[in-house]
């Protein structure tokens, strides 16, 4: 593997929303999870600089009948996006979620920043559904749905200027899905999106599937990588704690080997790390799924296994 030259500069956002799902909880992790690295992170030679992004719209009423919490989300990714924009363009980012809807935030930013970035899309659900698809309403189902291909909503519309997306299809890579209903299927194999199921993960193994999407989306190892790593990719055995479980997900290993994978490239540039949720489970099980998550983001940030 490659030594890595990802930059030493770290700008943590602590994106404090969940009005994308409907459980409490993920505006409050991003605090925990900053908590349980920040020493690590220090240690590991790293400029830190830190912000916090609040919902300052969590009492609103405005009403969507297709996506709830539309304007919410909408405002709350584009008051992201605009501090993103002024963060240094040197800075590696990490993005302290959340529910999975801020994504639509920082992904945009990070595609402003990086026109030729990668998108690797780690979540049990594709989240590909638009405001004319969704069946649950919510936003955090629609995140990969808003960003390549645009919104019928009035309040979405300032993402994407002269184009009809954000991302390309041909840059997005989604890795670990299992629960997949028939539209998000379909659009999968139309969109001729690049993708390895659980399935693929179990016959092929972690590393086999993981290297074979992201050379598939980049042969030449040379393109910056996002990776949007939504925690409910992992089998609820080693994440208790998130709203939306899915069974026969990675394992805790799986995550850090793909982590410490990426940091290796040198190429990976930016972070999503979403839905974990401190109010699901006990005690013990919400301290089992931190240490999960935190280690993770460490090999992420080159706490390398060896």
């Amino acid at each position: 593997m490659p030594t890595s030259t990802i930059n030493k500069n770290l700008h943590i956002i602590q994106a404090n929303f969940e009005s994308g799902q409907p459980r409490p909880g993920p505006a409050s992790a991003p605090k925990t999870i900053l908590a349980a690295i920040q020493n690590d992170i220090l240690s590991l030679g790293y400029t830190l600089t830190t912000e916090i992004i609040e919902n300052t719209d969590s009492q609103s009423t405005e009403q969507c009948d297709k996506v709830h919490n539309a304007h919410q989300v909408s405002r709350y990714c584009r008051k992201l996006y605009n501090s993103v924009m002024k963060t240094p363009r040197d800075a590696f980012l990490l993005f302290l979620g959340g529910d999975h809807s801020i994504s639509i935030g920082s992904i945009a930013s990070v595609v402003e920043r990086h026109p030729d970035v990668i998108v690797i899309y780690i979540d049990a659900h594709p989240d590909m559904h638009t405001d004319a698809t969704t069946q649950s309403g919510n936003a955090h189902g629609t995140t990969l749905g808003m960003l390549t291909e645009r919104s019928g909503l009035d309040c979405f519309q300032w993402l994407y200027g002269a184009k009809d997306y954000v991302l390309d299809y041909a840059s997005l890579g989604l890795y670990g899905i299992r629960s997949i209903d028939a539209y998000e299927k379909g659009a999968i194999q139309e969109k001729g999106i690049a993708h390895a199921s659980m399935k693929s993960v179990v016959e092929q193994g972690v590393s086999k599937s993981f290297i074979a999407l992201l050379d598939g989306l980049d042969a030449g190892r040379t393109r910056p990588v996002h990776l949007s790593f939504d925690v409910d990719s992992l089998d609820p055995v080693h994440m208790p704690s998130t709203g939306t479980k899915a069974p026969g997900g990675l394992q805790a290993a799986d995550a850090s080997w793909i982590c410490d994978y990426l940091y290796g490239t040198g190429r990976l540039v930016s972070m999503d790390v979403v839905e974990y949720n401190p109010r699901i489970g006990t005690e013990a099980e919400c301290k089992a799924s931190l240490a999960v998550v935190a280690d993770f983001v460490g090999r992420a940030l080159g706490n390398s296994m060896i």
